[in-house]
């Protein structure tokens, strides 16, 4: 089948030339200059494009056909732009935070009675939640209010650590982390941060960065009073160093993993009350191949703990499920594997990794389904994984 020549009109085609030209710093004036092009493509987005495919797309050679949209998402994500829709469109996703609002979202968590505000205050959550999806309509006016954001003992709580957004956090949402990590000095703080930043490079396979991050936690001391959902995150982050690093089982990891999880606490405040350490331990052991575990550890925590009305509309569950359905599948359970997934709409994941549980639950689906609507998903997936650059996820399909 001949391949469908995409509808790009020739000036946003010329401006996005111009602009790889200028963000590159030197000028591509024959088709040799491409090979350097794309090292910096690479080594600035971490997906890679072809010399041959940049020698066509700057205008060298004409083979008849115009750019996928691939590779404009990552031109344009190299660009600094989302994509090549938000490159043609920017409008539709810059809508600019004046200094005005800065101020007013600032005031919000300079509150002096901070101390008469639980952790898990309800309204100070739905206030951030707010604040939060605002912040990502104008991601640019970030920068501005990060240095406040990372200082303030409130939206310490209530910003970074209640909405850390994996659908963002390789473009701009790392920049916050690092300064939080510099304010907010707690064992527990520390923990969380730097698996955020250990999860980011792992998200871009970015091997000598997860070194750093790694190196960080294993010198941070783990006591028995350390929450679930921190604790949770750091053995997520040591069984994907041991993994896909160091290359080495985790069966050691994995004992230490079950004898904490018999003491973990099943009722109480401040989350305890979800099972965040096997969730976030379960999502670990899916992506390293360790399915019956990942059942198991499931299973101990749909035993164990009460389903609450909080964590159902957030979608967690139905995250657990798709964990669930992607190990049943593997192995060759495909018929519990559909029961599971037919329960599930990715359009009720919670907006801070609804994309990233989105690519996943595509990617099931894509092995799982044939014909056209397996196409349009594979087309549909590969677009998601451009545009908020979950490399790691490209080796899912080919």
């Amino acid at each position: 089948m001949a391949r469908r020549i995409n509808e790009i009109k020739k000036p946003d085609l010329i401006s996005l030339q111009k602009k790889v030209e200028a963000v590159a710093g030197f000028t591509i004036k024959n088709p040799v200059d491409c090979e350097q092009l794309s090292d910096s493509i690479f080594k600035k987005t971490k997906f890679y494009i072809s010399s041959a495919t940049l020698k066509r797309f700057m205008g060298f050679y004409d083979s008849g056909f115009k750019s996928s949209y691939q590779t404009l998402d990552i031109l344009s994500i190299y660009c600094g732009h989302d994509g090549w829709n938000n490159f043609i469109n920017p409008t539709n996703r810059d809508i600019n935070i004046t200094d005005e609002e800065i101020t007013f979202l600032k005031n919000i968590f300079n509150l002096k009675d901070y101390n008469q505000i639980l952790d898990h205050d309800e309204t100070m959550q739905m206030v951030s939640r707010r604040i939060a999806e605002r912040l990502r309509e104008a991601p640019e006016s970030i920068e501005k209010i990060v240095p406040f954001l990372a200082k303030n003992k409130l939206s310490q709580v209530f910003y970074f650590e209640h909405f850390p957004d994996y659908d963002y956090l390789v473009s701009y949402q790392y920049k916050g982390y690092i300064e939080y990590l510099k304010h907010k000095k707690t064992t527990e703080a520390q923990i969380f941060g730097n698996c955020i930043l250990f999860f980011r490079a792992f998200l871009i396979m970015d091997k000598e960065l997860m070194k750093v991050y790694h190196q960080n936690l294993i010198n941070i001391e783990i006591t028995e009073d350390i929450h679930p959902m921190p604790l949770g995150r750091y053995y997520k982050c040591l069984i994907l160093f041991e993994h896909f690093v160091m290359q080495k089982s985790i069966s050691k990891i994995l004992q230490h993993i079950y004898s904490i999880e018999k003491r973990l606490p099943r009722i109480g405040l401040h989350f305890k009350n979800f099972p965040g350490f096997h969730y976030f331990v379960a999502d670990s052991l899916i992506l390293c191949g360790y399915y019956k575990d990942t059942l198991k550890l499931i299973e101990l925590a749909t035993k164990n703990y009460t389903i609450h009305r909080e964590f159902v509309w957030k979608g967690y569950y139905r995250q657990f499920q798709l964990m669930m359905a992607e190990a049943n599948y593997r192995l060759n359970r495909k018929w519990k594997s559909l029961a599971l997934i037919e329960k599930i709409n990715p359009s009720n994941f919670y907006f801070i990794s609804q994309t990233y549980f989105t690519v996943r639950y595509n990617l099931l689906f894509i092995e799982m389904t044939d014909g056209k609507s397996k196409a349009n998903k594979i087309k549909e997936t590969k677009s998601l994984i451009v545009k908020h650059q979950f490399l790691v996820l490209s080796n899912f399909y080919q």
